[in-house]
């Protein structure tokens, strides 16, 4: 796996990863580190989907003024039964945990000028290039394990830019400003 890490930390070199990792708007960023941190419970036992995402967006804004935007994508199914339990827990695993199922995932929209900008979309599948990404931030990871400081920051910047919008896009930038000893 090292050498795997090492091949692609020179392709991600290749391909111009020296831009800045694209930021997330204002919006996405309080959904990403404020509303998905917020602790959820309930148990719900084939309820359909809209439905327990509509009870937790409750539970955010009870307890962080503001409530979580859900939108989704065509073809959803939102319609569709689910059974979750969970006390305490925050809801960016709540979710992890309850798309895993009925096979979807979710992307916080980040875009300036979108009316939706701040939302969190329920997609078919897992979030668009999640696993990709998931695997280049291990390869990183495993990169400074080893001691290989450059080859791990070349690999959280190709996935911070070639993955915008991911979970692992936003770990990649917050261990790129550690290791850079800025402020995300």
């Amino acid at each position: 796996m090292g050498g795997w890490a090492v091949g692609a930390a020179v392709v991600a070199m290749s391909v111009g990863v020296a831009q800045p990792a694209t930021k997330d708007t204002p919006a996405a960023e309080r959904t990403r580190t404020k509303l998905l941190a917020v602790k959820v419970s309930g148990e719900f036992r084939k309820v359909p989907l809209r439905e327990v995402l509509k009870e937790f967006a409750h539970q955010v804004e009870v307890e962080a003024g503001r409530p979580v935007m859900w939108t989704y994508e065509a073809g959803d199914k939102a319609g569709d039964p689910v059974t979750v339990s969970c006390r305490g827990k925050p809801l960016e695993k709540v979710l992890d945990d309850l798309f895993k199922g009925p096979g979807l995932g979710y992307v916080v929209v980040s875009e300036d000028d979108h009316p939706r900008d701040g939302w969190v979309r329920v997609v078919a599948g897992a979030a668009p290039g999640e696993a990709e990404a998931a695997g280049r931030l291990a390869a990183a990871r495993e990169a400074l394990a080893d001691g290989k400081a450059a080859d791990a920051k070349a690999l959280l910047r190709l996935v911070a830019r070639k993955y915008p919008g991911t979970k692992a896009a936003a770990e990649a930038e917050k261990l790129l400003a550690d290791l850079e000893g800025k402020k995300p």
